[in-house]
C-alpha cells in the first residue's frame, strides 16, 4: 500500500510538472507574439524583402497517447511540433515548405524522436467558384521518417503525394483528401468537414471546433482487409481560446470508430486499440 501511495504521488507530480512546463512555455510565447503583434500586423500585409516569409505557422500539441486515422500507434504521451513556411507565387498561387517532429515520452526520465517528417508542395486558392464560394486545393509531397519501427531496431520512411480540396465558405467547410504512398501502392482518402462556433456569449475570444474524418483505404491503410475499405471515422472536438487570429490556444479530444467489421477485429486484437479509441491533448498555435 505504501509502494502504491508513493507510486500514485510521484506520477501526479510527474505529470503536474510536465503540464506545468508546457503552459509556461505557452504564455511566454503568447506574451512575446502579443507584444510583436500589438497593431495587429500580418506578415502577409507587408512588404517583404525579397525571399522572406510571406505566410508562418508553427504548432504545438501534446496528447496523451498518438493516434493515425483513429488508430493507436503509441500509446505513450506525445508531444509535436509542426513548422510551415509559405512563399507568395501570385494573389492565389503561393508555395510552402515545412516539417514535422514528434516525440514519445517513454518515462520518466528519457524521451525518445519517434517520427521526423518534411513535406512541400502548393497551395491555390479560388475566391468566388460559381455555386461553391472561395475553394481551396493543396498539394503535397510528404516524406515521412521513423527514426526506429516498433522494435526500436532500424529506420524505416516512406513518401507520398497529397492532394486536398476544401470549399471553405459553404456550411461545415467539406473537403476531400486523396494521399498516395507510390513506393507501396497503397492509396487513402478522407471526406472531412468542419463545425464551428464563435462563443461570444461566454468570452469574445473563445472558440468551439469540431472536424470530422471519414477515413477509406485499400489494405496497406486498412491494416488488415484485401479491399478496398471504409475503416474509420475520427471526430475531434476543440475548445480554443484566439487572440487576434494570429494565436490560438486548446484543449482537445479525438475520438474515432473502427467501421469494417475486419478493421474491427483487427483493432480489437491489438492490446492499445479497441472499436472505439479516444485520447485528450493540448494545442498551442501561431500563425501570422
Amino acid at each position: 500500500m505504501l509502494g502504491l501511495k508513493y507510486g500514485c504521488t510521484f506520477g501526479i507530480m510527474e505529470v503536474t510538472m510536465k503540464m506545468s512546463k508546457i503552459v509556461v512555455c505557452a504564455l511566454g510565447v503568447v506574451m512575446l507574439a502579443n507584444s510583436a503583434f500589438a497593431h495587429d500586423v500580418k506578415l502577409k500585409d507587408q512588404e517583404l524583402p525579397f525571399g522572406f516569409p510571406s505566410y508562418f505557422e508553427y504548432s504545438f500539441d501534446y496528447a496523451s497517447r498518438y493516434m493515425s486515422e483513429g488508430y493507436v500507434e503509441d500509446p505513450n504521451y506525445n508531444y509535436t511540433r509542426i513548422l510551415t513556411l509559405g512563399w507568395s507565387i501570385t494573389d492565389n498561387l503561393s508555395f510552402h515548405i515545412g516539417g514535422l517532429e514528434r516525440v514519445e515520452h517513454l518515462n520518466k526520465f528519457f524521451s525518445d524522436v519517434a517520427e521526423l517528417d518534411c513535406f512541400a508542395g502548393l497551395s491555390l486558392s479560388l475566391p468566388d467558384v460559381p455555386g461553391l464560394g472561395a475553394m481551396e486545393f493543396n498539394m503535397d509531397y510528404i516524406y515521412y521518417n521513423y527514426p526506429h519501427d516498433g522494435a526500436h531496431t532500424h529506420d524505416v520512411d516512406n513518401k507520398e503525394y497529397e492532394i486536398d480540396i476544401n470549399a471553405t465558405e459553404l456550411f461545415l467547410k467539406p473537403g476531400i483528401a486523396f494521399v498516395h504512398d507510390f513506393e507501396n501502392d497503397a492509396i487513402k482518402a478522407n471526406v472531412n468537414a468542419t463545425y464551428e462556433l464563435n462563443l461570444e456569449r461566454i468570452c469574445k475570444f473563445l472558440v468551439f471546433e469540431c472536424p470530422m474524418e471519414f477515413w477509406f483505404g485499400n489494405h496497406q491503410y486498412s491494416g488488415c482487409t484485401e479491399h478496398l475499405a471504409a475503416y474509420s471515422l475520427c471526430i475531434s472536438p476543440a475548445l480554443k481560446i484566439k487572440i487576434k487570429d494570429i494565436i490560438f490556444l486548446g484543449v482537445f479530444t479525438q475520438m474515432s470508430w473502427a467501421l469494417d467489421s475486419d478493421v474491427r477485429r483487427y483493432w480489437k486484437d491489438d492490446k492499445d486499440n479497441n472499436s472505439f479509441n479516444m485520447c485528450w491533448g493540448l494545442n498551442f498555435t501561431i500563425s501570422i
